[in-house]
């Protein structure tokens, strides 16, 4: 008897064990970075600092900082990856992932994450008062 539950409690250990907290995590593809994050505002934190993203559905966006600080780039959806070109002219593309109800950047170069909340339209940091 105590040999069946030493057992039967080993093999409940390997199965918690054997499912990672990242199991959910679902890697997006173009069409889906492109349906997620059109026509809708990211809310997040580079540091301390608190940012929006408008993704206006011709491409454009607006970044905006808490402190005020705008800036005006282009993102694409890519086969895999979002891309986004600011002012300097530079290409930085990311894998964009879903897990659960979060939606999360991956630098691929890098492994950085930055987590986000998406919501439906334009609404900015000054806009929205947050």
């Amino acid at each position: 008897m105590v040999r069946s539950l030493t057992c039967l409690s080993l093999f409940a250990l390997a199965v918690v064990f054997a499912h990672p907290a990242s199991a959910e995590r679902l890697k997006l593809s173009g069409s889906e970075i492109k349906q997620l994050l059109s026509d809708k505002t990211a809310y997040g934190y580079r540091g301390d600092t608190a940012y929006s993203v408008y993704f206006s559905p011709d491409g454009t966006m607006i970044e905006e900082q808490k402190d005020g600080k705008k800036r005006i780039g282009h993102w694409v959806a890519k086969q895999t990856q979002h891309c986004v070109t600011w002012q300097d002219g530079v290409e930085n593309c990311m894998s964009l992932y879903r897990d659960r109800d979060q939606i999360f950047w991956v630098d691929p170069a890098t492994g950085a994450m930055n987590l986000a909340q998406i919501k439906s339209g334009k609404n900015l940091l000054a806009d929205s008062g947050q």
